[in-house]
């Protein structure tokens, strides 16, 4: 020891580690939200498997195409190199002969890759924190950075998608990135800094489209920076070329297929600014359930003193992002409350610097930050909690599924209630799997998977109410929701032929009361069968199904 310090710990040492200490919890409480509970098998057909399934099979068969054109590629982009890294690890290792080893093992066992891909949602949120700290520091305030990293640490929007393979959260760090970049420019008057914001622009939208107002800091930023007119105006090009450079390299599809690539983005603007969904939620209750409104309006003064006491170029980078996406937002006439996870960054980030002007004001500026920080948190970590733990429980599909793989025989035909997957239970690798998601690589896989293929005939019930009538022994999955999507509960009619038919009830997998509790709240146009508030009143995630077992078909 030295006098009262740790031998070998200076002083600047020490200092460093005071100055990165708070940040550094905040990062801690973060992960923390969104790693819990990571390695569970909730249920998503489109914001848990979908994606990691495209990649992988894009990287045995050899191709970029992304599963959906009007999402933005990037997203997919970004599995489809870690799922190559995936492979090339495991073929030095020996575990994979080829491509199809890969594909195979994703078949028998997806979860694995689905947690990898969460992992890479959950890295984007955690440097999302970390840009927001940036950004405060920028906007003049350490505290207010810190401030604003720890608002968004526990912002239920945020911690939400952040445990979707969903590219909302990528698409939002990438847009944060532009923006620190676009600051840089500004300060510095450099190409370099110009060519990165315009790139880093690009590449979020060709993450999520909707990100296009990100246009706006880029070039305000390029045109505003210090120099001769001329100089500017080549800054502005040169980042305008990066952007178009960066984007069409991840979006390269929107130039090889240009027919389908209009078409999807045509559809895609007709939901989000066509007719008004019906049921959709407005955004004023949408911005309640996933921002909270303190946070809300915590974040709107703060926009409108940074306004009064920064430079203008400097607010105007700033704040262009958030205000043009927010006027989409407000245009849009179908929202789903994951659109907000986009604007969170931007939201906690002046809420931060409202509260570092608040304590501005008084003598232990430190402590009332703290306090205050401490104050506006309490309320949205515990609701992050409740989610992330409700979250860990069992699905009923994936209950009905285990029930299945455990009950059914390998010649058995199951009949579940509809193609799109969202309400159907969780099968293992089955042969009517493979020849619906795999067709050209099917026959390989069931010489490759041999035993842990169910050779089980699986139906979808769909309109008509189907069932099979070949299979010796058949079973009939039905399904219930008494608030989502309410099409795909079983019709009484099909209920009553199936008692006609002898049916009997083998197992039932109930998560919702029928009679829905007010404190419940779901977003009522998304197949998330996680709500949004009033876990406690619910057993567990998913529709409400029930296994019946009919007689053998008669000869």
């Amino acid at each position: 020891m030295v006098g009262d310090r740790p031998l070998g710990v200076t002083d600047p040492a020490r200092s460093r580690l005071h100055r990165h200490a708070p940040l550094a919890l905040v990062l801690l409480i973060g992960a923390a939200l969104r790693l819990y509970p990571v390695d569970r098998p909730y249920v998503g057909a489109d914001t848990q498997t979908a994606y990691p399934r495209a990649a992988v099979l894009a990287v045995t068969e050899g191709h970029w195409t992304p599963p959906w054109i009007a999402h933005g590629p990037g997203f997919f982009d970004l599995l489809r190199v870690t799922y190559s890294i995936w492979y090339g690890l495991g073929r030095v290792a020996g575990i994979y002969r080829d491509r199809l080893d890969l594909l195979a093992s994703f078949v028998a066992r997806p979860l694995p890759f689905v947690v990898s891909a969460r992992l890479v949602v959950v890295a984007c949120a955690l440097l999302s924190l970390v840009l927001v700290h940036r950004l405060g520091v920028e906007l003049g305030t350490s505290t207010g950075g810190v401030a604003g990293a720890a608002l968004l640490a526990v912002t239920f929007s945020h911690v939400r998608e952040s445990h979707q393979v969903w590219p909302d959260v990528p698409a939002g760090m990438l847009t944060l990135a532009a923006v620190v970049a676009s600051v840089a420019t500004l300060r510095h008057a450099n190409v370099r800094r110009a060519m990165a914001a315009g790139a880093l622009g690009g590449l979020a939208i060709a993450t999520k489209m909707s990100t296009f107002p990100v246009a706006l800091p880029v070039a305000v930023a390029a045109l505003a920076s210090r120099g001769p007119l001329g100089a500017r105006a080549i800054r502005a090009s040169l980042a305008a070329l990066a952007a178009v450079v960066a984007y069409l390299a991840a979006s390269r599809h929107m130039l090889l297929d240009v027919r389908s690539a209009l078409a999807f983005t045509s559809h895609q603007y007709d939901l989000t600014f066509g007719a008004s969904t019906h049921g959709a939620l407005g955004l004023g209750q949408i911005v309640g359930l996933s921002l909270g409104m303190p946070l809300a309006l915590l974040g709107g003064i703060g926009l409108i003193v940074a306004a009064r006491r920064r430079p203008a170029a400097d607010w105007i980078v700033t704040a262009a992002f958030p205000i043009a996406y927010g006027i989409v937002l407000m245009t849009s006439t179908r929202l789903f409350v994951r659109y907000v996870a986009v604007l969170a960054p931007f939201v906690a980030l002046f809420a931060g610097y409202a509260v570092a002007e608040a304590a501005r004001a008084v003598r232990s500026r430190g402590v009332v930050a703290a306090l205050l920080v401490l104050g506006l948190t309490a309320e949205p970590a515990w609701l992050a909690l409740e989610y992330d733990r409700f979250l860990a429980r069992d699905d009923t599909r994936s209950q009905a599924g285990a029930w299945l793989a455990a009950h059914a025989a390998p010649t058995a035909s199951i009949t579940v209630p509809d193609s799109s997957g969202y309400v159907n239970p969780v099968l293992p690798a089955n042969d009517s799997e493979l020849r619906r998601f795999y067709p050209t690589e099917a026959a390989e896989l069931q010489r490759r998977l041999g035993n842990e293929l169910r050779g089980w005939g699986v139906f979808y019930r769909g309109a008509s109410g189907r069932i099979d009538r070949r299979a010796d022994e058949r079973f009939v999955v039905t399904s219930t929701h008494p608030a989502l999507f309410g099409h795909l509960s079983t019709p009484l009619v099909v209920l009553a032929a199936i008692r006609d038919a002898g049916g009997q009830v083998d197992a039932q997998f109930a998560g919702t009361p029928d009679a829905l509790p007010d404190e419940v709240r779901y977003d009522p146009i998304d197949a998330d069968y996680v709500p949004l508030r009033g876990w406690r009143a619910l057993e567990r995630p998913g529709p409400n199904l029930t296994i019946w077992r009919l007689p053998p078909s008669p000869r």
